[in-house]
């Protein structure tokens, strides 16, 4: 099984000196579900983030399960201060 998950990145001028931020993991491939499942996804990409009162809430992203295909919330907890 091929692991796969996506990574925080920082850079001084947001163009070169890229280096991973600590924790440098912010999600893999399961979804913690509200009713206590777990989704196991294929592929998740196109990561956007719902930003309100100078606080990230909510991570986006498109999800593929092996047979279909959807953008997925998923609220984030703590909160995440910009």
């Amino acid at each position: 099984m091929k692991v796969q998950w996506g990574a925080h990145l920082v850079s001084g001028n947001g163009i070169s000196q890229w280096r991973p931020a600590m924790p440098p993991l912010v999600y893999d491939h399961a979804i913690a579900l509200q009713n206590g499942d777990t989704l196991h996804c294929v592929r998740r990409d196109r990561l956007q983030l719902l930003i309100r009162n100078n606080r990230i809430t909510h991570l986006f992203n498109g999800v593929y399960d092996g047979r279909d295909s959807w953008c997925q919330p998923q609220e984030l907890k703590p909160l995440l201060r910009l």
